[in-house]
């Protein structure tokens, strides 16, 4: 969970993430599954982040 401050709630920004592939795919999980959720203060449900996963390297790194 990120607490961004007031000032900053209305400014565009980019998540990065880097996981280990084997962490992944041991949940059963891939590249092409992952997606990252935006919480608002004032809503009831989540809000799906349009997310590029990429692996590479034994890692994958998450974008959004």
């Amino acid at each position: 969970m990120l607490d961004v401050p007031d000032e900053q709630a209305d400014q565009p920004a980019t998540l990065e993430f880097v996981l280990d592939a084997d962490d992944v795919a041991a949940v059963d999980a891939d590249a092409d599954s992952l997606v990252v959720l935006r919480a608002p203060a004032d809503a009831t449900d989540y809000e799906e982040l349009p997310t590029d996963a990429t692996e590479a390297n034994g890692e994958i790194v998450v974008e959004a």
